[in-house]
Order: structure tokens, then sequence, then C-alpha cells
């Protein structure tokens, strides 16, 4: 053999080169298999390496705006409130899991320990903000109920729809603590014949507490707790403020009586208890006056007005009542005796006014541009507080600074700083249809 090799030098040479790259591949095969070590990191999941799959898996960029509120200290996990922002396409995440961890382990809880936690709960994947209100029987990472003599720690696990998505643990969020009345938010919906409830803190929707048309309730209009915390209700195609049960939303009969009501608009308790119902219809264009306690009709305390709308009253007890079609604020003093127009001008379609609570600020709210505008207690222009709403009416302030506004035109609610006007964030959408009234009330919660 050698001898034939020895005579045929060309095939010497191929025979050779052969030889070579086939030792070659063997020993690159072992160095990739046993020399090199494997990647062993288990955050990054070796996507800094040069493994073509590895360098093909998405990270996910998280979460943002993660907030817990413990609202009402019922002992147990029902009145915590939820929030944050998904920064993922919510295609990528197969899993959100809320996990809550007694803060004394919260240090040292990571990743790993987070994939050997059983008991925690499951929040569907979305693409915009959560807000959620958590189970009652939510436990901790241990299996403990939560009880508020204990601190806990909340985590966010976002689990990747398959192992091409790396799964993500965010940083950790403490629950606060806040020991008030928990009260949830009762919004017109004209459009519907009915009230929709949502949640006062989160903004989820709840339940329509009173159905479309219930006790024959046509355009909702205003919506108001009255004197024995039932809930009463105005609409424009009725004939009486109806009653529902503040528990149920069960309708309870028309509370008013005595006097038939055309085409009723917004509805206010006086300082002294009365009811006070301003009126759009062909007939009847005054505001009157019922028991605040029976609804039996005590006088039109104002005899006529330009589409009147809503009341307010100053430091002094006078009454001031706003007109959409006369586009003015008129002044009566307690008795319902004409006094003054305190405000002719800079309106635009006025539906709602207030004071603040120390009466050194009247506030305004413009249908027709969607503003909110401040004016002194006599009437001369301050401020363009707020703009920019697609048709407003309607409005709310909670303990927190915030004021709560129906944007008509839109179907939603939007929250805003009370103190600057600044805008914060849509606080409800969907479920209303026109939303023109809120009113907060007894919290529903389970």
């Amino acid at each position: 053999m050698l001898n034939f090799f020895l005579n045929k030098p060309l095939i010497l040479l191929i025979w050779l080169m052969i030889f070579y790259l086939s030792c070659s591949d063997e020993n690159q095969s072992m160095d990739n298999g046993m020399n090199i070590p494997p990647c062993t990191d288990s955050i990054a999941n070796c996507e800094d390496s040069t493994s073509t799959i590895d360098t093909a898996k998405t990270r996910l960029k998280g979460i943002t705006g993660f907030t817990l509120f413990d609202i009402n200290n019922r002992n147990n996990s029902s009145d915590i409130r939820l929030f944050f922002d998904l920064l993922d396409n919510a295609n990528l995440i197969k899993e959100i899991r809320l996990i809550l961890v007694k803060s004394i382990l919260a240090p040292s809880f990571t990743q790993e320990i987070a994939d050997t936690v059983s008991v925690y709960s499951i929040i569907a994947p979305v693409q915009t903000s959560v807000k959620k209100t958590l189970p009652p029987a939510l436990r901790d990472s241990d299996g403990d109920s939560i009880v508020k003599e204990v601190d806990y720690t909340a985590f966010i696990y976002l689990v990747g729809k398959d192992t091409a998505v790396i799964n993500m643990l965010s940083a950790p969020a403490n629950l606060q603590l806040k020991d008030k009345p928990l009260r949830d938010m009762y919004v017109s919906s004209r459009g519907t014949n009915a009230v929709i409830l949502f949640d006062g803190v989160t903004g989820e929707y709840i339940k329509d507490f009173v159905p479309n048309g219930s006790g024959g309730l046509n355009l909702t209009q205003d919506v108001l707790f009255g004197a024995d915390g039932n809930l009463l209700v105005s609409g424009r195609g009725n004939t009486a403020i109806k009653k529902y049960d503040s528990s149920t939303g069960a309708y309870m009969g028309n509370f008013t009586s005595g006097y038939t009501l055309d085409e009723p608009t917004k509805i206010s308790l006086s300082p002294n208890g009365t009811l006070l119902v301003s009126q759009w219809g062909q007939n009847k264009t005054g505001v009157a006056e019922f028991d605040g306690s029976t609804g039996a009709f005590i006088r039109e305390i104002i005899p006529s007005l330009n589409l009147g709308m809503d009341h307010a009253w100053d430091a002094d007890s006078n009454l001031l009542v706003v007109s959409y079609g006369s586009q003015d604020v008129r002044k009566y003093d307690a008795a319902g005796n004409f006094s003054s127009i305190l405000i002719s001008s800079s309106l635009q379609g006025p539906v709602n006014l207030w004071f603040n609570t120390d009466f050194t600020i009247l506030y305004i709210i413009n249908w027709t541009n969607g503003s909110v505008d401040t004016y002194t207690p006599s009437g001369a222009f301050l401020s363009n507080f707020i703009s920019g709403l697609n048709t407003a009416e309607g409005f709310a302030l909670d303990d927190d600074n915030h004021i709560y506004l129906c944007e008509w035109g839109s179907n939603r609610i939007k929250q805003y700083n009370y103190t600057t006007g600044s805008f914060i964030k849509i606080f409800s959408t969907g479920h209303v249809v026109q939303p023109n009234s809120i009113s907060f009330g007894p919290n529903l919660d389970p």
C-alpha cells in the first residue's frame, strides 16, 4: 500500500489532506461538547452567547407604575387595589402572576424562587393599564391568609408565551395601608337609561346598578343619594324622581309626589335638606322644591328659567342656578327671590356649578366647549381651569384632591388634579353612553 502512494504523489497528498480535515472537525466537536463550559446564566438565558437559538429569544420589557393600595383594612385581600402598565405586547405573555410575599422574606426573593411559588393571583394579559381588585381568598406565597397585622411586598411575574420569551420578575412594590371609608362611583348613562357602577378607586366596571329602563327610567340625567341613603335619579323622559335601593339597585318607586315634573334634569339637596329639581319641559321650566325626606311637593321656588340646570349655594346661603339656554348664572336669596344675574358672559353651554369648601372659588362646567372655568364669588372670571374635554357634564370630588368629569362625547370619566387642574388619567371608559352625572356612594364590592 505504501509503495502505491509513493509511486503516486498526488494521491498521497489528497489522502493526507482528507485525514487532517477529519481530525480538525473531531477536535472542534470535542471543544464544543466538553472543553467549552455550557452557559449557566439563568437570567440572561445565554442571550449573549453565539448560539443562534439563544440570541433569538425575546427579553420582556416588564411593567411600570406598579402600585397597590389596601383601602379599608377588611383583614383580607378583597379591598386591595392593584395598578400597573404593561410595557410589552400581550401576545408575548402567557400569564401574569401577582405574588404577595411577607416583607421579611422580600430581600431574598428571586426569579428562581418565583418559578417555584404555587400560590399567586393570575391577571389576564392586557395591552394597556391594569386596574384590578384582588380576590378575597388570595393568600401569600407561603399559602397563608392576608391579614392586616403582617407587612407584605408584591411582585409581578411575567411568564413568556413559550421558551423563546424570557420570563421577567418585576421590582418589588410595598403594600400601602390606608384606613379610610371605601366608596364606589355611580354614573348616569343617558343613552342606555341606566346607572352604571364603577370601583371608586380603580375605575373598574362592576355592574349596571340600575339596569336599562328599570322602573321606567328614561333619559337618565342626575344621580344623588338622598336623606335615607338610597339613590335618587332624574330622567328627562320621566315625570317624577325615581328611587332605587342603595344596596341592590332595585326600583323602590317614585320619590317625588304631589307635582308632575316636566323633563326633570339636575337635582340637588339644599342646605336645609329640601330637594331642588330643574326642568326643561314645554310647560314647566322652573325649579321645583320637594321635602328631602318624604318627596312631598313644597313649591316652585323659581317659576321659570331658560333651560335651567345645576344649583349651588354661596357662603350666605344664596341660591345660584346656572342656565344652559340663557348661558348665565342667576342669584336668588334663600326664599327664592331673584337677586341678580351673577355671570352673563364667557359661558358656553353651562351645566354644572359648585363652590370650593371655603366659598372663595366658583367652578362652572361648560358643556359646549368642554371646559371648567373658575370665578370669584362675585362673578369675576379667574381662569380656564380645565379644557379640552369632548363635551362635559357631571362631576365629583374625592378625598384625595381629585376631580372627576364626565366626557359626554367620548363615553368616559376623566380624573384631574383638583388643585392644578392637570390631567391625571382616563379613570373609566366603556359601559356608559352619554354620561352626565357622577355620585360617590356605598361600596358594593364582594
